[in-house]
């Protein structure tokens, strides 16, 4: 972003100092949602860790209640 992006995606990290930075300067966050899906219906099938599965639910959760 710093480097003049437009936009940010997969951002699912970002503190609320980056987030101010990127309102600031316009900066769009494209989420990722279906990645997060396909991880917790699929995480098991192909070997994920059952820590990156459950880190995947409180996004997940947030987008179903927004549909």
């Amino acid at each position: 972003m710093r480097a003049g992006a437009d936009s940010v995606e997969h951002a699912t990290d970002m503190d609320d100092a980056t987030i101010r930075e990127m309102a600031k300067r316009g900066t769009f966050y494209v989420p990722t949602i279906d990645h997060n899906r396909y991880y917790i219906d699929n995480g098991d099938k192909i070997g994920y860790a059952p820590d990156t599965k459950s880190a995947c639910k409180p996004s997940s959760r947030a987008i179903s209640n927004r549909a």
